[in-house]
């Protein structure tokens, strides 16, 4: 070897200085210099859709809609490929802004994107359940999957048509394969309508199914404390901080529910550890200040901050 290393070329074994500097940054810095050179690339190239749509997301995650609605805009008149305006309208989609993603997936329909169910999704939200039911007919049958009955589920129950709300909930449990995304979304469904006894039979089903799945042991715990049964969802968050110490969105769930019990303390912590790992929440960001300022703090939803998004595989 030591002969082979005087033949061979020299060889460069220091880190890199770059790599080094970057790892030493916290999480905001990072996100900073993500952003910098982000907005630098849309500046310098405004042709260039695809650094506009990477900017969409950014803003859209660090809560700027309004100037996400802008930079959709842009991105609707630079006309791009069907799949870039697909992408950029589920982004906004899955932000809740309704009216622009309905605007972008509009186009990306007209130029042959299989984006027919988020557009009936979002025109749902935007004008209502009449005009969302018209457009989710369109969906080929192909694509008539969980998402979709779960999306007719929220429409017809929106109409006031209880009955068959319930039985396309139930048929889009029961598609095959089943997947975690779509228990997730029923559980939110089911919360937000007040149906805490559903949602605990729908996430005891996951359970079943899906019991080494981190989504759905937090999905569990998250119905268990909405459900005023917090003693049980501990264990749970337990198991899930022992298991995946990496994941955000456990230590974020804990801390919510920490707070709601007055454990202002510990609820500091976990939620300190949350935003180290990546949490971007500007809402998640304003209940840890108040924390750290002494002050009690009103704790976010969790069921719409974590559950409540359109229906889309997590």
């Amino acid at each position: 070897m030591d002969r082979f290393r005087q033949l061979g070329p020299a060889i460069n074994r220091a880190v890199p200085g770059g790599l080094v500097d970057y790892l030493s940054l916290t999480p905001e810095q990072r996100r900073a210099d993500y952003r910098g050179r982000v907005e630098r690339v849309v500046h310098e190239h405004p042709e260039d859709a695809a650094a506009q749509v990477n900017y969409l997301r950014l803003l859209l995650e660090e809560g700027e809609s309004s100037q996400a609605v802008e930079v959709a805009r842009k991105i609707a008149a630079l006309k791009p490929a069907a799949a870039l305006l697909a992408d950029a309208g589920r982004a906004l989609l899955e932000a809740r802004q309704y009216a622009p993603a309905r605007e972008l997936l509009e186009k990306a329909v007209a130029a042959a994107a299989n984006v027919e169910l988020d557009l009936a999704i979002a025109a749902f939200h935007a004008s209502g359940p009449a005009e969302g039911m018209r457009l989710l007919d369109r969906v080929p049958d192909p694509a008539r999957g969980g998402d979709y009955y779960l999306a007719r589920a929220e429409m017809l129950d929106a109409s006031g048509n209880a009955p068959d709300a319930a039985a396309a909930l139930e048929q889009a449990l029961h598609t095959v394969p089943r997947r975690t995304g779509l228990y997730l979304d029923a559980c939110s469904f089911l919360l937000r309508k007040g149906r805490t006894n559903d949602a605990l039979r729908v996430s005891g089903e996951a359970m079943q199914a899906f019991a080494r799945e981190r989504q759905i042991l937090l999905l569990r715990a998250v119905v268990l404390e909405q459900a005023g049964r917090g003693g049980e969802a501990e264990p749970l968050l337990e198991q899930i901080q022992n298991r995946w110490p990496e994941w955000q969105a456990g230590w974020l769930a804990q801390g919510i529910i920490l707070g709601r019990h007055g454990r202002r303390g510990e609820a500091r912590a976990a939620l300190g550890t949350a935003l180290a790992l990546g949490t971007l929440s500007p809402e998640v960001r304003h209940y840890l200040d108040e924390l750290s300022a002494g002050a009690e703090g009103q704790p976010p939803d969790l069921t719409r901050l974590w559950l409540s998004k359109p229906p889309r595989d997590r």
